[in-house]
């Protein structure tokens, strides 16, 4: 019997060890939601991580949360939560369909939207300059790009600002809403971070839908010029197969060429990555 005893302490003693492991403290600290939020039953908030995981003391980061509750919860208390894409956009931007036409989609689960560290109202990380730059400028000038990255790092240490720490956040929000597994609804970067997340949190993830035009081993945007000359030609071919376009358009490749010999090397760089913008999503075209 003492035995017996002895083994039942010390399997709560390392289930208790376990649970504290577990735990970390994170919390969810409810804040005022816009009426249109509010009248949808969404609850808003933050998340308070460590900018910096391995010191946990030092500067701290509030992630913008807004929670959705499910109208006809289910008996497991599930949660959809959605990654943007970019990275840099924030997915806080969405909760306006979740509030309205989207709402068929919590039906039977909440849906979480946590701006990703460095975007939205998570800290984001924001230069108007780069936002700003005169029209026939470059996209992303290399001199105001340092300038960028001096001005943040004053408040922020950029290096922190990883896929790797962007997961580690979505546990934290995880862990303080008190959901025990998850689901993914995941766009374009949002995939790379799904995939991390997965990886690193296998037994918190239940289901996951990723939705992306180039696998996460390409590391976009890297191979974004590749790719946009490629759609642009079957763009071309699938014009001159078809009548009514090729009648309309009997050379387009000829036309891009003329469009493009009138504008200067930077205004000419804007123009394309605009073009491959629009190939993006058949609901740009």
């Amino acid at each position: 019997m003492r035995s017996v005893a002895r083994w039942s302490v010390l399997l709560l003693l390392a289930w208790a060890v376990a649970d504290a492991h577990d735990r970390t403290g994170f919390t969810f600290v409810p804040k005022a939601c816009a009426a249109e939020l509010a009248n949808a039953n969404a609850t808003c908030g933050s998340v308070k991580v460590p900018e910096d995981y391995s010191k946990p003391s030092g500067r701290a980061i509030d992630l913008n949360a807004i929670v959705f509750k499910a109208t006809e919860p289910s008996s497991e208390r599930a949660a959809q939560f959605d990654f943007e894409g970019g990275p840099g956009f924030a997915v806080t931007d969405s909760a306006s369909f979740y509030a309205t036409d989207g709402a068929v989609y919590r039906t039977h689960r909440d849906v979480v939207l946590a701006d990703m560290r460095g975007t939205g109202g998570s800290g984001g990380l924001f230069c108007a300059s780069l936002a700003n730059t005169p029209a026939r400028a470059p996209m992303y000038p290399p001199a105001a790009v340092r300038e960028c990255a001096k001005a943040l790092s004053s408040r922020a240490d950029l290096r922190q600002y990883s896929t790797g720490a962007a997961a580690r956040d979505v546990d934290a929000v995880r862990e303080a809403l008190g959901y025990r597994r998850i689901d993914i609804n995941a766009l374009s970067y949002g995939t790379t971070l799904a995939l991390r997340y997965i990886a690193d949190y296998p037994e918190h993830v239940r289901t996951a839908v990723l939705m992306g035009t180039t696998p996460a081993s390409k590391m976009p945007p890297r191979n974004h010029a590749q790719s946009a000359e490629l759609g642009l030609d079957a763009l071309f071919k699938a014009c001159a197969a078809d009548a009514s376009c090729a009648e309309r358009y009997p050379d387009p490749a000829a036309d891009l060429d003329r469009a493009l010999k009138r504008l200067d090397a930077d205004t000419r760089s804007q123009f394309l990555e605009k073009v491959r913008t629009l190939m993006y999503s058949p609901m740009a075209s």
